[in-house]
């Protein structure tokens, strides 16, 4: 009885240990206030500049990608832990990390200085009103969402997965 009920506790503490937000993942990386985060298929999470230079960056577990997945890009977890199922960021060389495919990080760069591109708010149905969230905000550097707020939330980051869609704000 003893061991199971230190084997629950055990995997109970793991449970909590595997969470993590993307404020606890930008937590020591270098940002640009102008630029954005975004974590790749290689399971990397990049800090970029407002021109489009990755800065600073930091591998992620699967657990950690399992997490944010849910935190930050509702309704696409499905696909995101599909792809991130077998992904291992510590065997990604320095090259890759540093020198990433640039288009799509070229677009946003491109967009956001022709200023074509606005942070915006999703609209919700007015049959179903809901509480904002952060991640309701399409934006293009962190500095469209530092200050934000949506409900209760305090918004900080521009993040998103580059192949999902636009980068939206998130706590």
């Amino acid at each position: 009885m003893k061991l199971f009920v230190a084997i629950v506790f055990d995997l109970m503490i793991s449970a909590i240990a595997s969470r993590i937000s993307v404020s606890e993942a930008m937590k020591g990386l270098e940002h640009d206030p102008n630029g954005l985060v975004d974590i790749g298929d290689d399971g990397i999470l990049r800090s970029f500049d407002s021109r489009g230079t990755v800065i600073d960056y930091r591998r992620l577990t699967t657990d950690e990608l399992h997490s944010l997945s849910k935190d930050f890009v509702k309704g696409n977890d499905e696909r995101l832990l599909a792809m991130w199922a077998n992904v291992d960021s510590s065997l990604v060389d320095e090259e890759q990390i540093w020198n990433p495919r640039q288009d799509y990080i070229k677009q946003f760069v491109s967009e956001a200085a022709t200023g074509r591109l606005k942070s915006r708010a999703k609209r919700d149905s007015l049959l179903s009103p809901r509480e904002p969230h952060c991640t309701d905000f399409t934006c293009w550097s962190h500095s469209d969402c530092a200050g934000r707020k949506a409900g209760a939330e305090e918004c900080h980051w521009c993040t998103g997965p580059h192949f999902l869609s636009s980068p939206h704000c998130s706590v």
